[in-house]
């Protein structure tokens, strides 16, 4: 959900699963500056605003992205526009990152994309390749078991949020191993990676990944980041099957090198 401070009024994109199959995003609005209430769909907007494969069809493509390195050459087969974030509104225009996922053997693999739009309804893609996906996480210090056909390595990620500080972009993004659809005893992380440009392919990883309390086995999934009174927090929630079920606020301290 996001605040669009210039119409008054809130914009949800959230991931919706179609009756035929496959992950898609619905788009609901509010009008004020009040979000506690009902959201709707906009007179004249069809849902789901976007389709499975709308936007991964117009990026992984090309045989020399990387997206379609990862999934050995096959070209327009990711799918499943999902876990979106609307991350930066620049006049009429809203930058909007998402998952994407493909099917590799047994496993599923993610990767993390973006696009724009200017009503919600219709969207261009703002990199010519994923921006985030397996070679990134493998970066990771992760004892990464592969996926369940015996390849080493990640999977690739999946949700991430993202936030600007000073010339930088922060990206905080799920990485897994064995399958993004879940799997038995496998690893899921958190990593983060910083841009000055939001729709760069080529993110730069800190060297302390992944980032702690986020560790491979504390089953932490959707984080959020956010700002309150000048102070950056970090939603996440906690769903490991063995422990609490508990929806956490992280503060987070900013700790600058000379």
């Amino acid at each position: 959900f996001y605040y669009d401070a210039a119409a008054n009024k809130w914009r949800g994109l959230f991931q919706s699963l179609a009756e035929s199959g496959g992950w898609t995003c619905s788009y609901v609005e509010r009008a004020g500056a009040d979000p506690m209430g009902p959201f709707t769909t906009p007179s004249g907007f069809t849902n789901p605003a976007i389709n499975a494969k709308e936007i991964w069809g117009r990026i992984a493509d090309d045989p020399g992205d990387d997206c379609v390195k990862i999934l050995g050459g096959r070209i327009n087969a990711i799918v499943d526009e999902g876990t979106p974030e609307i991350v930066l509104q620049s006049g009429n225009t809203f930058y909007v990152t998402f998952h994407g996922a493909a099917k590799i053997g047994l496993s599923v693999y993610g990767f993390r994309g973006i696009a724009t739009t200017t009503d919600f309804q219709t969207y261009t893609p703002a990199a010519p390749d994923c921006i985030i996906d397996a070679y990134d996480a493998n970066k990771w210090d992760v004892a990464w078991q592969g996926d369940l056909n015996g390849n080493a390595g990640s999977i690739g990620v999946g949700e991430a949020t993202c936030i600007k500080e000073g010339a930088y972009w922060y990206m905080l993004i799920e990485g897994a191993d064995k399958s993004l659809g879940g799997a038995d005893g496998q690893n899921w992380a958190f990593g983060l990676l910083r841009s000055a440009n939001l729709t760069s392919t080529s993110w730069e990883n800190w060297p302390g990944n992944p980032v702690s309390p986020f560790g491979p086995r504390e089953e932490l999934r959707y984080a959020r980041f956010f700002k309150d009174g000048g102070v950056t927090y970090c939603a996440a929630n906690k769903i490991r099957p063995d422990s609490d079920k508990a929806f956490r606020i992280y503060k987070l301290v900013w700790k600058s090198t000379n």
